[in-house]
């Protein structure tokens, strides 16, 4: 028979030992949260599904930094969040950066600090594009990460390659579909006017006429089944038997979902498109700009954005891999972007720009 004496003595024991496990437990958790705040942290303000998450782990180890994501949806809500708060590296689109560096909110770039990746290293592509901006330097604010055009995917199985190249654009006005625009202003009266006026039409010295006639096609094109969405765009088409027959969509989502699904083709309008770079940049007020360019030129060496654009299905800005891309066909035709002559980029026109947000806020 065992005393009480003893079954109290254990007992004791027991607790003792609970009360050392705990604090344990708390002095290594009160450890880890002291190392974690004393690394270094770089604040990233990046579109959605929109960078290698391994790449991003890898460099924080190499580095010993922690690296916080942050996402947006458009470059409306990131340029007034960057007026509004702290990020140490940006990645909007040209028109925005053209913004925020007209209104002195970016740093100028320091080329030198960004060995892995000169602007040597641009393809020959982009650097036609950039002959589109001659008037404003956007490289002297920012580095390229991504570029491409917008385009049509459409579901193979409910219309054919014919059907969408004859109409363009104007397939999207068909009511007997299940049509997806992004929720994005600019793009889709781009769309509006290139299907009513045709390629020759200036997407960014639009008369009031032409934004009428933009707005009244949409007005027309939007119905019963139509959506607006972002990046779901990925969880339609990656379905057997996607919810969504025909979608304004970017080049780099037509890279990566055709090669998913056999039933998806890719078509960019006869009537002319949106050719767009999204750039890495430093805002002024950035609290880390030394591990900012520690980044970027982590980003943009020829492995990381190899590995990057893999992943990811964008087309890079650098020639070796969009070469390596091409040659090895880890992708498809689309991966090297077609630009026509008529093809234009959004500029920065804040009249413009207001009179764009209040007609899609009417339609939408």
């Amino acid at each position: 028979m065992i005393s009480h004496s003893v079954v109290k003595i254990n007992n004791k024991k027991e607790e003792k030992m609970k009360k050392f496990l705990l604090v344990f437990v708390g002095l290594l958790f009160t450890f880890y949260l002291a190392a974690c705040e004393s690394k270094e942290s770089l604040k990233v303000f990046i579109w959605g599904e929109y960078i290698d998450e391994d790449i991003v782990a890898d460099f924080e180890d190499e580095y010993n930094v922690n690296v916080d994501i942050i996402i947006f949806e458009s470059n409306e809500i990131a340029v007034t969040q960057i007026k509004d708060a702290s990020f140490d590296v940006i990645v909007p689109s040209d028109y925005a950066i053209e913004e925020l560096a007209v209104g002195g909110l970016l740093e100028t770039i320091d080329w030198n600090r960004i060995p892995g990746f000169t602007k040597q290293d641009l393809s020959a592509d982009y650097l036609n594009l950039l002959t589109q901006i001659e008037d404003f330097q956007i490289l002297e604010y920012s580095v390229p990460y991504f570029w491409g055009n917008v385009g049509i995917i459409y579901n193979k199985e409910v219309l054919s390659q014919t059907e969408v190249e004859a109409a363009g654009w104007d397939i999207l006005q068909r009511q007997d579909l299940r049509v997806m625009f992004y929720d994005i202003s600019r793009d889709a009266l781009m769309i509006s006017m290139r299907a009513v006026y045709g390629p020759t039409i200036s997407i960014n010295d639009a008369t009031d006429a032409q934004l009428a006639g933009g707005e009244a096609w949409l007005e027309d094109a939007i119905g019963s089944k139509t959506r607006f969405l972002t990046t779901e765009i990925y969880d339609v088409f990656l379905q057997p038997n996607p919810t969504i027959d025909v979608a304004h969509a970017f080049s780099g989502e037509a890279i990566y979902l055709l090669p998913e699904n056999d039933h998806l083709g890719w078509y960019v309008p006869h009537q002319g498109t949106n050719v767009w770079m999204d750039m890495m940049a430093i805002p002024k007020s950035a609290e880390n700009k030394d591990l900012a360019y520690t980044f970027i030129n982590y980003m943009m060496s020829y492995e990381v954005a190899l590995a990057n654009s893999i992943t990811i299905g964008y087309t890079s800005p650098r020639q070796d891999v969009v070469e390596y891309i091409v040659d090895n066909e880890v992708y498809g035709p689309e991966y090297a972007v077609d630009i026509r002559s008529f093809d234009q980029m959004h500029r920065y026109n804040l009249d413009l720009k207001l009179k764009i947000e209040n007609i899609w806020a009417r339609l939408r």
